[in-house]
């Protein structure tokens, strides 16, 4: 397993405002650094009313895309002699947030508010006090407010923990040198404990300093056998549990062509190399060094295609991913950050892996898992939920598939 063995005590966490977060490109260096840091364990933190936002602001822009489209089309159509084939699916909002949480996910952590911070919220929305106010005959800045708050409260509960707020609305919060009453009271007793940066340079100058890299040091431990193997279990794992399908390249399956690409649903026995290294950056976090990369890996293997078809065969792909690791190369102790679905690789470099086992159907093994669906319900403990029955039986059924696949791929290693 891929992961850092030699995590630190937090002895501060970093509070972002939704508009530091908006102002990032979720695989950029910064982002990765954000990530960084959360894996040597510093805490890098968003508070509700944050992630709301940020979500909420992903599913006006999903509907606004929605609107759009399905308004070009209608247009389209009344300029169509014939019936045009194309529709708009309906808008999917729940899939939106769903995705973005996860992507946020990967950055940051969530506060939850507490019912009083909520409540001194709209306190001071009411009477328009700061980080609050009145514009014309209307009062706002409730959300302004939560926000603060949460970070006050994080910081009182906290009291060995340094928070670093971080927010560039310096209308609203100011730019931390001073503050307007009742919000100087709210930092009046947390001293140095509480600091203010409204730009996210400032904190990673804070946390990080930047070193040299060892280019040469960073591809021998990258292309090592240790760090090779476990990216091949992490394809395996984490590729295999996707809600959705990746493509890759196979052996081809009609007469005269060489490869094809297909839609892959996961990976078993998967075999890792080294493609190459791109963005690689040295720091200094804590008493360690630390490099980050963007490394694409080659991999390669035996994949099963599709839940109605059952078909596996050898398969690879490119697969980009941001790692964190040390320059040791006895111990890189290396974490992967983010990673993107990967690509087909080009004929010519999937032939070269020298892969021969063709994609074969595995209906007939399927069908017999299935069979013994009923069997496995009997198994189950009386009233247990119908969702949870039928986990089982895909359980069971991947289970089978991908014990009969490691054969197959046994099988083909004798032959070599």
């Amino acid at each position: 397993m891929i992961q850092i063995s030699d995590q630190i005590e937090a002895q501060s966490v970093i509070i972002l405002d939704a508009c530091i977060v908006r102002g990032l490109s979720l695989d950029d260096s910064s982002a990765d650094l954000l990530r960084a840091l959360r894996a040597v364990g510093e805490r890098v933190a968003i508070p509700w009313m944050v992630a709301e936002e940020l979500l909420a602001q992903r599913v006006l822009s999903h509907q606004e895309g929605h609107d759009a489209a399905a308004a070009a089309l209608a247009n389209y159509a009344r300029h169509t002699p014939w019936k045009p084939r194309y529709q708009v699916e309906k808008p999917d909002v729940e899939r939106v947030r769903k995705h973005w949480t996860a992507a946020f996910g990967t950055l940051v952590e969530t506060l939850p508010p507490s019912p009083a911070a909520m409540q001194a919220a709209f306190f001071r929305e009411a009477n328009a006090l700061p980080p609050c106010k009145k514009q014309g005959r209307n009062k706002t800045g409730t959300r302004d407010a939560v926000i603060w708050l949460s970070a006050i409260e994080y910081a009182r509960e906290h009291r060995e923990e340094t928070v670093c707020f971080v927010s560039g609305n310096t209308t609203d919060f100011g730019k931390g040198s001073g503050y307007p009453p009742p919000m100087d009271q709210d930092v009046a007793d947390l001293g140095d404990r509480f600091i203010h940066f409204t730009k996210l340079d400032e904190v990673i100058e804070r946390f990080t300093k930047r070193t040299e890299t060892d280019e040469v040091l960073a591809a021998e431990i990258l292309g090592s056998r240790t760090v090779l193997i476990s990216m091949g279990e992490a394809a395996e794992k984490r590729l295999g549990a996707l809600s959705e399908t990746f493509p890759c390249t196979t052996l081809g399956r009609e007469v005269g062509q060489e490869t094809a690409v297909m839609s892959a649903a996961g990976w078993v026995a998967v075999r890792a190399s080294l493609r190459s290294v791109d963005k690689l950056r040295a720091y200094r976090i804590g008493e360690h060094e630390w490099y980050t990369a963007v490394v694409r890996w080659r991999i390669s293997g035996i994949a099963y295609f599709g839940d109605g078809d059952f078909s596996a065969g050898s398969a690879g792909s490119s697969w980009t991913t941001s790692v964190l690791f040390t320059p040791d190369a006895a111990n890189p102790r290396l974490t992967i950050l983010r990673y993107d679905l990967p690509l087909p690789l080009s004929s010519e470099e999937f032939m070269s892996l020298g892969l021969n086992q063709a994609v074969i159907s595995l209906a007939p093994l399927a069908d017999v898992i299935l069979m013994l669906a009923p069997a496995i319900k009997k198994l189950a403990p009386r009233g247990l939920p119908r969702a949870y029955e039928g986990a089982l039986v895909k359980q069971a059924r991947q289970s089978a598939l991908e014990r009969r696949l490691k054969a197959v791929l046994a099988d083909e290693e004798d032959d070599a």
